[in-house]
């Protein structure tokens, strides 16, 4: 997979679909239950689609949605927790009332950092980051391993994530749209799993 993919879609073994969107790698096993229940995403999905490919692989897709089906969607960018989740991650905290009421001086980034210090540095290894969110635990986990995947269910946070690690110049990470109950790919060759 490719960190610069724009758009296109390929099929891999076990039925596995992986569709580039925004340059987000989305590894679904069922791709419409996942667009049923991020209907608002998925018409973003399609609106923003710069290949006619693209367009049509998406809008066969939306004969298929179930628009009653239950909605998932409170970590995607117009979710209830999305925004809240996002300014506290990108260390907005100070103004936070709460935190600034604990007297607390601890930045969500000191957390994953003091939760990857004992982890040794394996240069030739490979870690899965599951249920990544916005990439912090990632990106410290890429500061010991050759390379890590970050899964998390919500596209928005894949695709904050995927931002922030372009800013920093991280190049050994890949970050996937899938279930961590179903992952797209077999894992017995990984060195770690943190979830």
């Amino acid at each position: 997979m490719g960190t610069n993919a724009l758009k296109g879609s390929l099929y891999v073994q076990n039925a596995k679909e992986i569709s580039y969107n925004r340059g987000v790698a989305i590894m679904i096993g069922d791709i419409v239950k996942y667009a049923s229940k991020r209907v608002s995403t998925f018409g973003k999905w399609f609106s923003n689609s710069k290949s006619e490919e693209m367009k049509s692989f998406l809008k066969n897709l939306l004969f298929d949605i179930d628009k009653n089906h239950r909605k998932e969607d409170r970590y995607e960018e117009d979710g209830q927790y999305f925004q809240s989740y996002k300014w506290l991650h990108n260390e907005n905290f100070e103004s936070d009332k709460f935190l600034h009421l604990m007297r607390w001086k601890i930045k969500p980034s000191d957390v994953y950092r003091k939760l990857t210090s004992n982890i040794p540095f394996n240069p030739e290894g490979i870690a899965l980051d599951l249920g990544c969110a916005l990439g912090l635990s990632t990106i410290e986990l890429a500061k010991k391993f050759s390379f890590v995947f970050g899964i998390d269910s919500s596209f928005s946070f894949i695709r904050e994530a995927k931002k922030k690690t372009s800013e920093l110049g991280v190049t050994n990470i890949e970050f996937i749209v899938s279930d961590i109950l179903d992952l797209p790919f077999r894992i017995k060759y990984l060195t770690l799993y943190l979830g």
